[in-house]
């Protein structure tokens, strides 16, 4: 929105197409694969043509290409996942609605920020480390005309810009080594290729499955986390509640799928079925006795349920005090419960600090 309250985007101002190549730079930034800072020689020297060099570049399914460098640097080509491809303009003539415009920026940082939870638990699981969690947003978002290159690069705040221009030597002070700069001085130690790569199979696991609700949810597990890392423990519990209450939905029509005949007769059917779709009679807290007492949820997964559900509704209804360990416990069950119902294996954050 504009100094004069007026909504505005960064799309193109013609009727020219442009390909739907968008990136984020991870913040905090990370190397991956190879650092390009020699620590042999004192100052430490950069070399800053190392900066793009790729360490990954696959087409997963759905057609999104996805290429990452050794800077941090995520790029993703959407032209091909219509959601999230760039609006052409209307008869030629005319740009899309402002409201269109911004579903599909949000639906490709849904893609982002799935990729990030893979990311971050592939290097938990692989390399026992973690980092401060990246929510993408449409604000963090830089748009470009090509994979391999920053031509066309706009970006959304300067934050962005000043990690984006990382790799060129010209942006540092030429009287101080460079290992001053927060650019450099503050990496995370060196993320393994694998690590990506693996989250990328997951991704485009991810993406073949053709379920968007999978990527909403992954997106809420990812900011849930990030609360939990922002000592917003509040958030951080009805956001993992919002995925674990969906969950449990799903299990509740699983549970009568699989229950629909019973002795070769239909047991799940007509009234019967429509009263169970009642979310007033049967709520969470029901559906949850229910799959408990018919062996859909485990008991360690039931009992911290109950005592997550407790909180958030003690929160709701008197704003009661949300702890860390409330917030570790909801993740714990957001874990179990997306690995036990859609198959996906992820780590939310597990460590806080306090900088400053």
């Amino acid at each position: 929105m504009s100094a004069d309250g007026q909504e505005t985007s960064n799309e193109p101002t013609s009727g020219e197409p442009r390909r739907s190549i968008f990136a984020f730079y991870h913040d905090p930034p990370i190397w991956i694969e190879t650092s390009p800072v020699s620590l042999e020689q004192n100052p430490p020297t950069v070399n800053f043509d190392a900066f793009n060099t790729e360490v990954a570049r696959r087409t997963i399914a759905g057609g999104v290409q996805v290429r990452v460098s050794v800077e941090g640097f995520f790029v993703f080509d959407f032209q091909a996942w219509p959601p999230g491809h760039r609006l052409e303009w209307v008869d030629g003539t005319r740009p899309p609605s402002f409201e269109a415009m911004a579903d599909a920026a949000v639906n490709r940082t849904y893609v982002m920020n799935a990729f990030n939870v893979f990311f971050y638990s592939r290097l938990i699981e692989a390399a026992h480390a973690t980092t401060d969690r990246m929510v993408v947003t449409p604000e963090l978002l830089i748009s470009s005309e090509s994979l391999d290159t920053e031509d066309g690069q706009s970006f959304g705040n300067t934050r962005v810009s000043h990690l984006a221009m990382s790799r060129y030597v010209s942006t540092y002070n030429p009287v101080r080594p460079y290992g001053f700069d927060d650019r450099i001085h503050h990496r995370f130690p060196v993320v393994p290729k694998a690590v990506v790569e693996s989250a990328i199979d997951d991704l485009s696991d991810l993406m073949g499955r053709g379920e968007k609700e999978d990527i909403y949810l992954l997106d809420l597990f990812l900011r849930a986390s990030k609360a939990y890392q922002d000592h917003n423990h509040s958030l951080s519990v009805i956001t993992y509640w919002a995925v674990i209450e969906r969950l449990v939905n799903v299990l509740w029509q699983q549970m009568q799928a699989d229950n629909k005949t019973r002795d070769g007769q239909a047991f799940i059917e007509g009234a019967r079925k429509k009263r169970l779709e009642d979310g007033r009679t049967f709520s969470a807290s029901v559906m949850t006795e229910i799959l408990s007492l018919m062996s859909y949820l485990p008991l360690d997964v039931y009992n911290d349920l109950a005592a997550v559900r407790k909180v958030r509704n003690n929160w709701m209804h008197s704003l009661a005090p949300v702890t860390a360990q409330d917030a570790e416990k909801a993740n714990s069950v957001c874990e179990k419960l997306l690995k036990q119902v859609k198959g996906y294996v992820v780590n939310g954050a597990s460590g806080r600090r306090i900088h400053g």
